[in-house]
């Protein structure tokens, strides 16, 4: 094996490991405002018909605040 195909077997390898590294998902979750101040703009949002009843549980659920 000489040198030229062995540094293009390295490159290879590498350019594997770092594709492989984007396969991964990372979720963030910032909480710049409290929960409760979005559960309350959620229930505006409600009550000025901006989402459906089932749109409003659907994004409490993902807050965690419960049913």
């Amino acid at each position: 094996m000489t040198a030229d195909s062995k540094r293009g077997g390295w490159a290879a390898l590498a350019a594997l490991l770092i594709l492989a590294g984007c396969a991964q998902h990372t979720v963030v979750t910032n909480r710049l405002v409290p929960r409760e101040v979005e559960a309350a703009d959620l229930k505006r949002a409600l009550d000025a018909g901006l989402l459906t009843p089932a749109e409003y549980q659907g994004q409490r659920q993902l807050l965690g605040l419960g049913p």
